[in-house]
């Protein structure tokens, strides 16, 4: 009994190896995991700085290219400061980062001639684990290049005898003057149409233009020209013809925009009437009131028929379409844009007027021109006719297959500056990528 109890508390010298080796093993075990552990969370930070980092270039690129119209030095500033801020949130470094990740920026031009501006940041981050072997730190880099192309944008003004009354005649020149400096003087292009009851090309596209376009909005008013009736139809035909004439070399990435300002409803068209001769007539000149004005001209007249109708030989109709005058025009209908003959009534002409405005603006998208809307009012002007002139998405005839502007509309002429910059903001947008 006794042997057998011996037996039993004997151990064999080799299970005594074995657990030796386990615990060896488990040890090597444990140090590899808590090496690929410890290297698994300094990777996770460093892909957190990574994308911290990306996020931050890729912002501050787009910022500086969008404000290189206002130099070098002050786009590198606004870029510097765009990065700060996306890197750190509330503007505090992260924990793990070593000082302040650093910054360069470059300025370029491609050869198609789209401006590019470069940023690069290289951020120092602290390990935790894999330092132990040798890594402390961990250098993360990243960079962005942002493109802006050119503009070509047509600046379509109101210059009707109303913008005296409503204060569009004082607040219009320094909003567009401010408007057009946002763009790049020697690389963009511009030109500037004004209408009433005639249309001018006061600036041709040309570049640099702000000398030009400051030089022709302040001559609206010194050479006292505010006054007339408002052919928008004409004024948006004409910026049409000017875009369209605007070569867009090849790989070039050039934008086409048309901006166009007014303070009340289009209300005047040209037509062919038979007065005894055929000849090309402005018609209209009121959006209240009963009278339709015809004037015996094309789109060059100085005359202002809306004032004196006899005395360019016009004729003159009342709301109910009988004449009130002596008559040289014996029609009492006209053509309009959707195909029918309609009689000349006040209304009539407006609604034709309108409806020929966004044709244009429409035949302008199909271009690949952007239509931008902006609208000084008492309220007789309607939000919906600029929006569907600029296929604004809030806008009851928005097709969100074409090119999307933008329609803004203020009653207080001290608002254009703002709506003006509002516009010239997004056109921006649409310049970088």
């Amino acid at each position: 009994m006794q042997g057998n109890l011996n037996r039993q508390g004997q151990r064999e010298p080799g299970h005594v190896c074995e657990r030796g080796q386990m615990l060896a093993l488990f040890a090597c075990f444990l140090t590899v995991l808590l090496l690929f552990v410890g290297l698994g969370v300094d990777l996770g930070f460093a892909y957190i700085t990574q994308a911290r980092l990306a996020k931050a270039v890729d912002a501050a690129a787009l910022a500086g290219i969008s404000n290189f119209y206002q130099g070098a030095a002050t786009a590198t500033t606004v870029a510097n400061n765009t990065f700060t801020v996306n890197f750190s949130p509330n503007n505090k470094q992260l924990g793990y980062i070593q000082g302040t990740p650093t910054v360069q920026t470059s300025f370029s031009v491609d050869p198609n001639s789209n401006e590019l501006f470069t940023v690069s940041a290289t951020a120092t981050m602290n390990t935790f684990f894999i330092g132990v072997i040798g890594w402390p730190t961990l250098n993360i880099s990243d960079s962005s290049t942002a493109t802006r192309a050119p503009v070509a944008v047509t600046l379509v003004l109101d210059r009707s005898g109303s913008m005296v009354d409503d204060g569009g005649s004082t607040y219009l020149p320094p909003a567009v003057i401010n408007f057009i400096t946002v763009f790049q003087d020697n690389v963009d292009q511009a030109a500037v149409l004004t209408f009433a009851t005639t249309v001018t090309n006061d600036v041709p596209m040309t570049t640099p233009f702000i000398a030009k376009v400051t030089t022709a909005v302040n001559n609206i008013t010194a050479n006292g020209v505010w006054g007339g009736g408002t052919f928008s139809d004409g004024g948006m035909t004409n910026a049409l013809a000017i875009e369209n004439s605007v070569t867009v070399p090849a790989n070039q990435n050039l934008i086409k925009a048309v901006v166009f300002f007014t303070d009340g409803l289009a209300n005047m068209i040209q037509n062919t009437l038979i007065c005894p001769a055929t000849n090309a007539w402005v018609i209209g000149g009121y959006d209240s009131g009963t009278a339709v004005d015809f004037s015996p001209t094309n789109l060059l007249i100085t005359a202002d028929a809306q004032e004196n109708p006899q005395n360019y030989g016009g004729c003159y109709y009342d709301n109910s379409c009988a004449q009130s005058a002596p008559s040289c025009c014996g029609a009492s209908q006209f053509l309009s844009i959707d195909g029918t003959m309609k009689n000349f009534c006040r209304v009539n002409v407006t609604e034709d007027a309108t409806n020929r405005v966004i044709q244009v603006a429409n035949q302008m998208r199909a271009d690949g021109i952007y239509v931008y809307s902006i609208g000084l009012s008492d309220g007789t002007l309607p939000i919906d006719f600029l929006q569907n002139v600029a296929n604004d998405p809030n806008g009851p005839q928005y097709d969100p297959t074409k090119l999307v502007g933008q329609a803004v509309i203020t009653g207080n002429g001290s608002d254009l500056n703002q709506l003006f910059q509002q516009i010239a903001g997004d056109i921006q947008l649409r310049l970088v990528h």
